[in-house]
């Protein structure tokens, strides 16, 4: 008998294994927005600088010290922000396509 695996979770799966795979693409997403040649929109920006604050800071919705509730804010959060730059980093991949279009390559 197959066992069925819900569809949230394999979307769940499939922004971490993309963002995985697309790693390189990341790093040269963030290289450009330091470098000034490309810029994220605000939410990105946002969420980015909110949810690193929200992960690291000891003040949380739900405490850390309760063992397991704790931490699962904490990984919605994370998940969250897996979603948004997994999005972010297509549609730096859209800007980087129209770029070599206009440039004649």
């Amino acid at each position: 008998m197959a066992r069925v695996i819900p569809t949230s979770g394999m979307r769940t799966v499939r922004h971490a294994t993309s963002l995985f795979s697309n790693r390189k693409t990341l790093w040269q997403m963030l290289r450009a927005v330091f470098n000034g040649s490309y810029r994220m929109s605000f939410l990105t920006t946002a969420v980015m600088v909110i949810s690193l604050i929200y992960i690291i800071s000891p003040i949380d919705i739900v405490p850390d010290f309760i063992l397991l509730f704790g931490w699962i804010d904490d990984g919605v959060v994370f998940y969250l922000l897996l979603k948004r730059l997994n999005m972010e980093t297509q549609r730096y991949i859209r800007f980087k396509v129209m770029e070599r279009k206009n440039n004649g390559f």
